[in-house]
């Protein structure tokens, strides 16, 4: 059974670090899907970060409103995030607090990702490098240990308190938000985290309600995904979703996708 969307429980840690590396590394990142940063204050007991302005609210405000999205917003919505998450993988930062609520709209209703409070910058000799397959990269040379973001969209090895690579993380996340754009609802109960993790390990279903069959829906989102193999397109959204770990491609291998620079179903991206 989906999950509801809402305020979603997670990994309390402290959040200190987080704000230190808004100034010390996002002034020197520009991407126009990141949230641009200006400035960061320090005092003796707080840290002001000032930022662009969202206009449009988050993504989780907009589908509590509106309800699911079309498939072209979502297409272009899920493009932006991916652009924008490719760049910080390229630059060896990993987000790890993907989630609705974390990313933003301009007035233009463009992504704008932010809250950066559990990224995490992963030494140049331990990045992930290109490879077809998840499964094929040399052996995760970088796990992290540190359990954070909110359960609904945490991976299964998150879950079960095992090291993790953090980028193959933040695509599990993705997987699950592009998921909730096209239903409206999470794609896991996150009520229990018992049933949370079982449900982990189970193929991810579409609502019975849909007006066309779950592998037309599956097949359309694809085309905004990506190529999922060297040689033929894996045509499952499912494969995002994957558990231990997930047979899917690198953000960035995912952007050069032609359903990327229009979007899902031709819907164009605007600059």
């Amino acid at each position: 059974m989906a999950g509801g969307l809402g305020a979603q429980p997670g990994f309390s840690l402290p959040r200190f670090d987080g704000s230190l590396f808004w100034g010390q590394v996002m002034k020197v990142l520009r991407h126009k899907y990141l949230i641009n940063f200006y400035q960061a204050i320090e005092t003796t007991s707080r840290v002001y970060i000032i930022l662009e302005l969202a206009q449009g609210g988050d993504v989780l405000e907009w589908i509590q409103r509106y309800g699911a999205c079309s498939e072209p917003l979502a297409g272009k919505w899920f493009s932006q995030m991916t652009l924008g998450i490719a760049y910080l993988h390229s630059k060896g930062i990993v987000h790890r607090d993907l989630k609705l609520e974390n990313l933003l709209l301009d007035k233009r209703e463009n992504v704008k990702i932010s809250d950066f409070g559990f990224a995490k910058m992963v030494p140049s000799n331990q990045r992930m490098h290109s490879s077809p397959s998840y499964r094929q990269m040399n052996c995760f040379t970088h796990l992290s240990q540190t359990y954070c973001g909110s359960f609904a969209y945490a991976c299964p090895e998150i879950l079960l308190g095992l090291p993790y690579n953090p980028f193959l993380s933040d695509t599990w996340s993705m997987g699950v938000i592009l998921y909730t754009l096209v239903v409206a609802r999470l794609p896991f109960d996150d009520t229990n985290l018992k049933k949370l993790l079982k449900e982990t390990q189970k193929e991810v279903t579409f609502p019975s309600n849909y007006s066309i069959s779950q592998e037309c829906k599956v097949q359309q989102l694809v085309a905004c995904v990506a190529q999922w193999g060297a040689s033929s397109a894996k045509t499952s959204l499912s494969s995002a979703l994957e558990p231990g770990p997930p047979d899917t491609m690198p953000s960035h291998q995912a952007c050069h996708h032609p359903g990327h620079h229009q979007g899902s179903l031709g819907a164009q991206v605007p600059a």
